[in-house]
């Protein structure tokens, strides 16, 4: 890493979902950038292979998008990693374009213990609010005679 000289930074922000860093080297500047691998995708016009060699990504995005899901089924959080060449010691946001794409950056993000019966109690908590919702909605369209029998037939 010493080879490496931080130049400059675009943050992360919300909007983007990803973070770049300008890098000089001794024969080249390099913006290296991280984030949701959507958004990572979405500034990629190429690949690079096993073999170092960068491909256009067109062909590859679903491919890439199936082993993100691949390792998210694992319980990894994939985010994306993309560089370019770049020939300036500044940039902006506008220069994160025409990256290629490098792979992924998995973070281990295993279920919290709990998580089931946090999810079974919600669903059966927004299945009870549910049903409150669409009896009151169907018992104030109801005319009392209307009411008045179904109450009778339940009770």
């Amino acid at each position: 890493m010493s080879a490496y000289q931080k130049l400059d930074e675009v943050p992360y922000d919300f909007n983007r979902k990803r973070l770049s860093i300008l890098f000089k080297t001794e024969s080249t500047h390099l913006i290296i950038t991280k984030g949701a691998l959507k958004n990572i995708l979405d500034v990629c016009s190429t690949v690079e292979t096993g073999e170092g060699k960068a491909i256009a990504i067109a062909d590859q995005r679903q491919k890439l998008h199936q082993q993100a899901q691949d390792l998210g089924s694992k319980g990894f959080r994939a985010l994306g990693v993309a560089y370019r060449d770049f020939n300036q010691d500044s940039f902006t946001k506008d220069d994160e374009t025409n990256m290629t794409f490098l792979g992924y950056l998995a973070l281990f993000d295993p279920p919290k213990a709990g998580i089931a019966n946090t999810l079974k109690d919600d669903k059966e908590r927004r299945s009870h609010e549910q049903l409150e919702k669409c009896c009151s909605q169907v018992l104030t369209t109801l005319s009392p005679g209307a009411l008045l029998r179904l109450c009778e037939h339940f009770l």
